[in-house]
């Protein structure tokens, strides 16, 4: 068995390798999106039918925005990715446009993680388990190359550290939490 942790696939082998996982990815991200619209629906019901008295949480707004950009988006990509499956079966190719669409999804995902935590509790590193769960469905559910899982590696921790600065944290909590999230991102990577 070839590992290829750092390195392209042989040219040979890439276009095969390209259109089975973009196949793939495609179908998985349908998947995703159909339980990730499925569970904020659900955590809307749950907030709708319950007291007044819960919804007065910590925190309350930002989960109640991110929920309604959650609603709204995740079945754009799910529209998205049926027409794209189309397109796919019709030509049997794989194309530039059907990565990125994986990535942008996949980004959506993480942020999705990343915001979670931080609406949680303020500070990620208390609360870590909604950004592991993000990362650890990225990694499971799409096949990248090399470039694309560093790239979005990279773009990850940029997030992260953009939103870890927008908190008022102690100095000392945020070099914790880059270096959890650096420990996190490395485990996605290898993923």
């Amino acid at each position: 068995m070839n590992i290829y942790f750092f390195k392209n696939l042989p040219v040979s082998h890439r276009a095969a390798f390209r259109k089975s996982y973009t196949l793939q990815n495609l179908k998985a991200v349908q998947v995703v999106c159909a339980i990730f619209f499925i569970l904020n629906l659900f955590l809307r019901l749950f907030y709708t039918l319950v007291p007044n008295s819960l919804t007065r949480a910590s925190n309350y707004p930002e989960f109640n925005y991110t929920n309604w950009i959650a609603l709204i988006v995740t079945p754009i990509f799910y529209l998205i990715s049926m027409r794209l499956l189309a397109v796919f079966s019709k030509k049997n190719k794989a194309t530039g446009l059907m990565t990125a669409f994986v990535i942008a999804f996949s980004l959506y995902l993480l942020f999705s993680g990343i915001m979670a935590s931080f609406i949680a509790t303020y500070d990620p590193r208390d609360n870590l388990t909604l950004y592991l769960v993000a990362l650890i469905t990225v990694g499971v559910m799409a096949v990248f190359e090399y470039e694309d899982t560093i790239m979005m590696t990279i773009f990850t921790e940029l997030v992260f550290t953009i939103v870890l600065f927008c908190c008022e944290a102690d100095p000392t909590e945020v070099i914790y939490n880059q270096l959890t999230s650096v420990v996190l991102l490395s485990g996605f990577y290898f993923i």
